[in-house]
């Protein structure tokens, strides 16, 4: 599944705090002949009997392990004239125009001729959230955007260092407790592209052992919560760091990127 453009940026400003995203219901799916990167161009199917979808909250299953997909076929009637060849499908916020907020690559493109009826099987749409969105925010996400449900914009996010994500980023495994470990509180976000916004502060944010080794770490990860709380997002180091008792790791303003894809 790819997000639109829009749609990225939308959801960088609402996860990270910076602005809250309205979701809009029902959803609308639309055919498409082609399709430009990010969805900023697109070809839609256009006249002969055709329209598009609406896809109510209701038409699709709740979000388990970031992934909900339609819970019966969707079904165009016959086509008046020849469609042409389909090879997306998208949503969009209106039935006429409107905002694309995502698409998805069919396996075959598929002509569609005069009389033919196009369908997509049940379960055959799928709606993922990948990359590095945590699980919790995965199928929060689904449920928020997809099937008009509510997620509140966090009051602060905290950056921390882990290893051995879970499934799906369900988890990072923090350093121990005991060791001079401790989240630090996300000063601020600086934007630096579309969906994409790195970490400010005036000072560095520092990490030190102190009485024990942290043994490897491999991501930072943003949490809605000092202690506990749930990962919102584990990005993975260019390279990882084994850390000894004394030793630490040091990011500079701006250094650490959050880029919704």
């Amino acid at each position: 599944m790819g997000l639109s453009y829009q749609l990225r940026e939308q959801i960088a400003r609402h996860t990270l705090g910076v602005s809250p995203y309205s979701n809009v219901s029902p959803l609308y799916v639309a055919l498409l002949k082609e399709l430009s990167a990010a969805g900023q161009n697109y070809d839609e199917v256009s006249g002969s009997g055709y329209e598009r979808k609406q896809l109510n909250p209701a038409d699709l299953t709740s979000p388990s392990n970031g992934e909900s997909s339609n819970v019966s076929d969707i079904v165009w009637d016959p086509a008046l004239a020849d469609w042409g060849t389909v090879r997306y499908a998208a949503l969009f916020t209106s039935d006429i125009s409107g905002d694309m907020v995502s698409w998805f690559e069919f396996p075959r493109p598929r002509f569609i001729a005069t009389s033919a009826i196009f369908r997509i099987l049940e379960n055959d749409l799928k709606i993922t959230m990948e990359g590095a969105f945590g699980l919790h925010l995965r199928n929060n996400l689904i449920d928020f955007i997809f099937r008009d449900g509510s997620f509140s914009i966090p009051s602060a996010l905290y950056c921390g260092l882990g290893r051995s994500p879970g499934s799906n980023n369900s988890s990072l495994s923090e350093p121990p407790s005991g060791t001079g470990y401790s989240r630090i509180e996300v000063a601020s976000f600086s934007q630096t592209g579309n969906g994409s916004y790195a970490i400010t502060s005036p000072d560095p944010m520092l990490f030190s052992a102190d009485d024990g080794d942290w043994g490897d770490i491999t991501h930072v990860g943003l949490w809605d919560s000092s202690t506990g709380g749930n990962l919102f997002y584990a990005l993975e180091l260019d390279d990882s760091r084994k850390i000894f008792d004394g030793d630490g790791i040091q990011f500079d303003s701006g250094s650490v990127v959050i880029n919704v894809v």
